[in-house]
C-alpha cells in the first residue's frame, strides 16, 4: 500500500513555513505477497597496464603510464592509479609524472564499470633513482630491418653513455659505447642490451623475427582414387625450403612447385617434407587403388566461428580472440574450433579427413610453453568447464597431432579417428571439435606468448565414398 506523510518545517524566528514535503512511503503489508524480481549479477571488469616507460628512471624525470580496462556487460568509467609509496596518484587511463618518490616502486591499477563495481588490480613494478646517482644511459638500441629472410642479415646499433661496461648477449659479448654489428640469426631472436655503472645497471632489448618456415601451400592428388593401371597426378607449391623430396619411390626434387604422375599398384600414402634451417614441414596425400572405381566425395567445413572460442585458465570465455598460450598474468589459455558434419550422408564411407591450421601468428615466445597439441574434443556448447588440466598421450585419448613450431600444414588425422568420424557420420553426430593447448599452462615470464587464429580459420576436409 502506499502512505502519504505530509512534514511541516518552521522557522524557529519568524514562525514563517519554509517548506512543505510530502513523502510517499511504498509499504507492503505483512502476508502479501509481491511480484519476484530477478537480480542480476554484475560481471566484474578487467584492468589491464598497458605501459610503464621508462621503468627506470631519475627523480623528476618524466614517466609515463598507460593502462584500460574491458567490461562484458557495461563500460568503463573510472580509472585508479596508486604507488606503494606515493598512494593515489591518478584517476585518468593515461598519464605522465614528474613527482613521484624516490624507491622501488609497486604500481596498481584498477577500472571501475558502469554499475559502479571496481575490478582487481594490476600491478607492474618501477624505479625512481635519486639524481646524486648517475645511471647509464641508453640512448638507442634498435635494429634495422627488424624482419629478415632465412639466410639474411640485418644489423644492430647501440649509443650508450654513462656507462662503465656494456654487454650484448645472444654470444656478442662486451662492446664499446657506440657502435654496430651484422647478424643473421636462423630463428627469431631477442637481443638484451646490458649498461652498468657502480650499482646501476640498465636493460633494454630489440627482437628480430625470421620468416621463413617450410610452408606447403598445397600437395594433393587428382584424382584421389584411381583402378588398377590408372594413373594419378600429385602436386605441389612449397615457400621457403631449401630441400623438398616425397616418398616412397620419388625422392628429392628441385622445384618447389610442380607435378608429377604416379602409377601406384596398391593404395599409396604419399609424403611430401620441405626442410630448411628452422626445420621441416611435412603433408600427406592418398592415392587409392581399387579394382572398380569409386567416386570421391569431398566435404570441406571451414570452422563455426560463433561456436569456437578461446577458454582462460581462470574460466572466462573469449569467442572474439582465438589465441593458444598464456598471458602477461600468466593463466593459460587453450582454443576450442566446431566443424559441421551434418552434411554427410548416412551411406557415406569416410576415407581421409584432414585439418587445414594454416595462417597462425605467433605472439613472443609461445613454444616456451612446450608442444602445441592438437585434440579432438566433442565439448558441445563452449563453457568455462571446458578448460582441460591434463594432456594425455595417444590417439585414443583424443590427439590428433603435436606441433613444435606454429602450424603451418594441413595434416591428415590418424585411421583411428577416421574410424571415429565414420562411427559419428553413421550416428548422425552433427558436430566435430577439436583443441588446441600447450604442454604447458605458462612459462611465468608475465607476458603474452600465444599462437593466434584471428586472421585465419581451420578447415576439416573429409573425403568419402558412397556405400
Amino acid at each position: 500500500m502506499k502512505q502519504q506523510i505530509s512534514v511541516l518545517f518552521k522557522h524557529s524566528e519568524s514562525s514563517k513555513l519554509l517548506a512543505f514535503f510530502t513523502l510517499f512511503l511504498l509499504i507492503t503489508p505483512i502476508g502479501c505477497t509481491g511480484s519476484t524480481q530477478t537480480q542480476v549479477v554484475n560481471k566484474e571488469p578487467v584492468a589491464y597496464i598497458d605501459t610503464i616507460a621508462p621503468t627506470y628512471t631519475l627523480a623528476g624525470e618524466a614517466i609515463s603510464f598507460s593502462g584500460h580496462g574491458t567490461d562484458q556487460d557495461g563500460s568503463i568509467t573510472g580509472y585508479s592509479w596508486r604507488s606503494s609509496i606515493d598512494g593515489v596518484i591518478s584517476k585518468t587511463a593515461s598519464f605522465n609524472s614528474t613527482s613521484l618518490s624516490v624507491g622501488s616502486h609497486t604500481v596498481y591499477f584498477k577500472v571501475q564499470d558502469s554499475a559502479g563495481a571496481w575490478s582487481s588490480e594490476a600491478s607492474r613494478a618501477f624505479t625512481i633513482a635519486s639524481k646524486d646517482t648517475t645511471p647509464p644511459i641508453i640512448n638507442d638500441f634498435s635494429i634495422s630491418p627488424p624482419e629478415i629472410a632465412i639466410g639474411s642479415t640485418t644489423t644492430l646499433r647501440w649509443n650508450v653513455s654513462k656507462a662503465t661496461v656494456i654487454t650484448i648477449d645472444q654470444g656478442i659479448g662486451n662492446v664499446a659505447d657506440i657502435g654496430d654489428k651484422t647478424i643473421s640469426p636462423a630463428v627469431t631472436t631477442v637481443y638484451t642490451l646490458t649498461a652498468k655503472n657502480g650499482n646501476s645497471i640498465v636493460t633494454s632489448q630489440v627482437q628480430v623475427r625470421v620468416k621463413g618456415y617450410p610452408i606447403i601451400n598445397a600437395f594433393y592428388s587428382n584424382p584421389s582414387s584411381i583402378n588398377t593401371g590408372g594413373k594419378s597426378l600429385l602436386s605441389w607449391d612449397v615457400s621457403n625450403s631449401l630441400d623438398i623430396s616425397i616418398t616412397p619411390d620419388i625422392g628429392t626434387i628441385n622445384s618447389q612447385k610442380g607435378t608429377i604422375d604416379v602409377s601406384p599398384t596398391a593404395t599409396t600414402r604419399y609424403v611430401l617434407t620441405a626442410t630448411n634451417a628452422l626445420g621441416s614441414s611435412s603433408q600427406e596425400t592418398e592415392v587409392k587403388v581399387t579394382s572398380a572405381a569409386k567416386v570421391v566425395y569431398r566435404l570441406d567445413q571451414p570452422a563455426i566461428q560463433s561456436e569456437s572460442g578461446t577458454i582462460r585458465q581462470d574460466g572466462y570465455v573469449d569467442p572474439k580472440n582465438l589465441w593458444v598460450g598464456d598471458d602477461d598474468f600468466n593463466k593459460g589459455m587453450q582454443i576450442f574450433f566446431t566443424f559441421d558434419i551434418s552434411k554427410l550422408p548416412n551411406d557415406a564411407i569416410v576415407k581421409n579427413a584432414t585439418l587445414d591450421l594454416r595462417g597462425s601468428t605467433e605472439q613472443i615466445r609461445p613454444f616456451t610453453l612446450g608442444k602445441l597439441r592438437v585434440y579432438n574434443d566433442q565439448y558441445g556448447l563452449l563453457d568455462s568447464g571446458d578448460f582441460k588440466l591434463n594432456f594425455p598421450d595417444g590417439t585414443e585419448n583424443g590427439l590428433l597431432f603435436t606441433f613444435t613450431s606454429p602450424p603451418n600444414i594441413t595434416f591428415s588425422l590418424p585411421q583411428y579417428w577416421i574410424n571415429r568420424l565414420q562411427s559419428m557420420a553413421n550416428e548422425g553426430t552433427p558436430r566435430f571439435q577439436i583443441r588446441l593447448q600447450f604442454e604447458r599452462f605458462t612459462n611465468d615470464n608475465s607476458e603474452w606468448d600465444y599462437v593466434r587464429f584471428n586472421e585465419t580459420n581451420p578447415k576439416l576436409t573429409i573425403e568419402y565414398t558412397k556405400g
